[in-house]
């Protein structure tokens, strides 16, 4: 019995010294993430799979993959595997509470070693794969219309936002179509129900503005600040073809969401960090003409009240969309009531 543990454990350490001296060579590594596409606080679920080249023994090796900064919460990210004849291998974990934002997975490490210990190889893969969380959002209910104002032989006549709109095209009916959109005609003839796609409101473009604006409020508002401004999107889109979207990043953009690009508005939405200055927009003025403009920030500053006068100067109608208030703010809140511009809070 001694000389079968003395030849066993011979065999074990001229198997190690042997597989100290062998070349590791590279393995083929894939990351895949599930869900396609995800929003704020929901879970991933990643998937490595590996493929070792073949003839090349291990005793065991470790894998590690790397999360990047900030994208949530995970119990483990690796997984080890002892001596297979397998080509393949693969393992699972989670990401909990994933948060806004856009990342990129970078590296898989693996580890190769022995089972004393006595040598270990590390071989660092580039497994690039990029991941964009969505803010929340959801379908608002009650949109404050705005009021446009015309005066007409001497009559003021006030036209809600919304009462007259251009019919686009005719399409078959999905669910969470708007009931009031079904045209009942056209699904008698074409035996299926029909909705109606509109133009913007009023034959004019309807504009979201986002600031990203934050100086005293913390980053649980500006993040319902994001929400409401996505929210507001996915209404919109629902009855109108297009709406106009602009964000600040290192300057204005302003971008045409379509009804069926909402990916595009969040993915913008997903990136957008807080600035501690309002950034000016009198520069996109020119391009509002005759639009509706419903301007969404965190908190709202002195600063801003000019662009707003100017706004209504060129007979611009725009509202502001808050998800909370200040003290500090009331008396802005105020002036901007008094030249025509309407604040609204709106919890989502």
């Amino acid at each position: 019995m001694s000389w079968f543990l003395f030849y066993s454990v011979c065999l074990i350490f001229v198997l190690t010294f042997f597989f100290s001296f062998l070349t590791i060579r590279r393995f083929e590594v894939e990351r895949m993430i599930q869900p396609s596409s995800a929003k704020r606080g929901e879970e991933l679920r990643v998937t490595i799979k590996l493929r070792r080249p073949k003839f090349q023994p291990f005793i065991y090796f470790h894998v590690k993959d790397y999360l990047p900064e900030r994208i949530g919460d995970a119990h483990t990210t690796s997984a080890f595997f002892f001596f297979s004849l397998k080509r393949t291998f693969e393992y699972h974990y989670s990401i909990n509470n994933i948060k806004r934002g856009k990342y990129q997975f970078e590296q898989v490490t693996l580890t190769f070693g022995d089972l004393f210990g006595i040598f270990e190889r590390k071989m660092k893969l580039d497994v690039l794969s990029s991941y964009t969380v969505y803010p929340n959002y959801k379908q608002l209910k009650d949109i404050p219309t705005i009021r446009k104002v015309e005066n007409t032989e001497g009559k003021s006549v006030a036209q809600e936002l919304g009462e007259e709109r251009s019919l686009a095209s005719i399409r078959q009916y999905v669910p969470g179509d708007r009931l009031t959109s079904i045209d009942w005609k056209q699904s008698a003839r074409a035996t299926k129900l029909m909705t109606k796609e509109f133009e913007t409101y009023q034959g004019k473009g309807t504009v979201i503005v986002f600031d990203p604006f934050l100086k005293y409020r913390d980053m649980q508002q500006f993040e319902k600040s994001i929400e409401l401004t996505a929210s507001l999107l996915a209404t919109f889109l629902e009855t109108q073809t297009s709406v106009q979207f602009a964000i600040p990043q290192h300057n204005w953009i302003l971008k045409e969401i379509h009804s069926k690009s909402l990916a595009e508005g969040l993915e913008l939405l997903a990136q957008a960090q807080s600035k501690e200055t309002i950034t000016n927009f009198e520069q996109l003025i020119e391009h509002w003409n005759g639009s509706a403009v419903y301007y969404v920030c965190t908190e709202i500053d002195q600063s801003v009240f000019s662009a707003f006068q100017r706004l209504r100067q060129q007979q611009i109608m725009a509202q502001v969309f808050l998800v909370n208030q200040s003290k500090e703010e009331q008396s802005i809140i105020e002036s901007l009531r008094k030249i025509g511009v309407s604040t609204h809070f709106v919890r989502v």
